[in-house]
């Protein structure tokens, strides 16, 4: 039989309420064996020093032990407890009184000094036995002595049989059979319900996997249990929209970077054909071998891009820290994107605190934060707009921060700019370019750093990237 989350909780909850119900009802006919022993024994004790002072009447009557026997007349007229019953004996353990004990129950007619010799000294002793095998079966008994005006003339033996005790037991363990019954019985019931309502969402989680995992990503679970489950089915259906979300995420990144190879491919071909068969003039050569060179840098880029993505899931990056000027970096990075901001007429103002700005940190990839974050701004900037560029200590930190003028970004943009494989909307400008990979880079490199990097914009109007560095004091 296939086991299921259902079977395998209804199965633990009736096996522990069976093993609960077996250890209290041993517990509970253990405690009422000694509960009724010790009861059994308080009666005999007063039983017996009920009939040493009545047989001590009628010996100090009489004026002998034989006057003992006229006992069994006087307790057949009051009568005593069912399954008890008592004997008199004198000093030498010979039977003067057999009160209670039907013929067979009893095998001798002399008890051995041995067994009443505490009483004979004047102590009142209770034991479990068969005194001595005067008695058939194991009997309770109390031996009180007997004394009259002479002193202690014989033992009074006060007798209950174990069957009695046992009778007692076995009517009480009767009535926690059926509660038990009725308690198990409840059980399977709520067993079945509470298993059924466990097992329910996880039995639908299992089914919505399954679809997930073939693709389909439209698949909730829809659960109102409240709790670990409420909280595991919300978590469950985050997971999904976020599946959902990676997926479309991906499938577009799929269709960019197929698009990003195919254009600079296309053009290469297209060219390399072209100077090849001689459709292109010698003395144009150059030309197209110069667009040739550039679309092949842009596929190195593109190449690159994946790469270091690939190492940062991997968890191979290791950058070594080290004191380095941020300012000239930045001025390097300037320089670098000079020919398009003259293109483009883009008017640049730059606010450094001090000439030389040290921070702690690998200057490869810190300069790649900044060529990303500015080759981003002189992409968004339009025709004769503005970037402004500011480095300020503060706090133990040096901060630099690159603010372009243009159509900004929307706070939904914001919420993903740093996202694998996203690109704010395209329409924004058309010279965008590139796979969506450079600020997740970029991303992973400050979290390298322990530093952080954050994004403002204001549609419409300007966008505005910062990260911070530890500073290290100017020597």
């Amino acid at each position: 039989m296939k086991k299921t989350l259902f079977r395998e909780m209804f199965v633990y909850n009736i096996v522990i309420v069976i093993l609960s119900m077996s250890l209290t009802a041993v517990m509970l006919y253990t405690q009422l064996g000694a509960y009724f022993k010790s009861s059994i024994y308080k009666t005999l004790d007063s039983r017996a020093e009920q009939v040493a002072k009545m047989s001590a009447y009628l010996i100090d009557a009489g004026g002998g032990m034989e006057h003992a026997i006229g006992l069994k007349e006087v307790m057949s007229l009051i009568g005593h407890d069912e399954g008890q019953g008592f004997i008199i004996a004198d000093k030498n353990g010979k039977m003067v009184v057999n009160v209670g004990f039907a013929y067979g129950q009893i095998t001798a007619q002399n008890i051995e000094y041995g067994e009443l010799v505490d009483s004979i000294e004047g102590e009142t002793v209770a034991r479990e036995g068969n005194l001595g095998g005067v008695f058939k079966n194991k009997l309770l008994y109390v031996t009180t002595p007997l004394w009259t005006k002479r002193g202690i003339e014989g033992v009074v033996i006060v007798c209950s049989t174990v069957p009695y005790i046992q009778n007692m037991q076995l009517g009480v363990m009767r009535m926690f059979f059926w509660a038990v019954c009725f308690v198990i019985m409840l059980t399977l019931l709520v067993a079945a319900w509470l298993s059924q309502r466990i097992s329910k969402p996880v039995k639908e989680m299992t089914l919505v996997a399954r679809r997930i995992a073939s693709g389909d990503f439209s698949q909730r679970v829809s659960c109102d249990a409240e709790g670990e489950l409420g909280i595991l089915s919300a978590s469950f259906n985050q997971m999904t929209a976020s599946l959902a979300e990676m997926d479309e995420v991906q499938s577009s990144f799929i269709s960019d970077v197929s698009h990003e190879l195919r254009t600079p491919m296309t053009i290469i071909s297209g060219f390399v054909d072209g100077i090849l068969d001689g459709t292109i003039p010698h003395e144009e050569h150059k030309k197209y071998l110069e667009i040739v060179l550039s679309e092949i840098k842009r596929l190195n880029r593109l190449v690159n891009d994946l790469l270091e993505m690939s190492r940062l899931n991997s968890g191979k990056i290791e950058l070594k820290m080290v004191p380095f000027d941020i300012a000239e970096s930045m001025r390097k990075a300037i320089v670098a994107f000079e020919q398009g901001i003259n293109e483009k007429k883009v008017d640049v103002e730059v606010d450094f605190e001090n000439d030389t700005m040290m921070a702690l940190g690998n200057s490869d990839s810190i300069y790649r934060v900044i060529t990303n974050i500015l080759d981003n701004a002189v992409k968004f900037t339009p025709e004769g707009g503005r970037i402004g560029i500011k480095i300020r200590t503060e706090g133990g930190k040096v901060k630099l921060s690159v603010e372009n003028s243009g159509n900004g970004l929307s706070e939904k943009e914001l919420k993903h700019i740093w996202d694998r494989f996203y690109q704010a909307d395209k329409a924004r400008s058309a010279s965008r370019r590139g796979a969506g990979l450079g600020l997740y880079i970029v991303k992973n490199i400050m979290n390298a750093h322990d530093n952080l990097i954050y994004a403002e914009s204001k549609e419409g109007e300007w966008t505005r990237f910062t990260f911070e560095l530890d500073s290290v004091k100017n020597k």
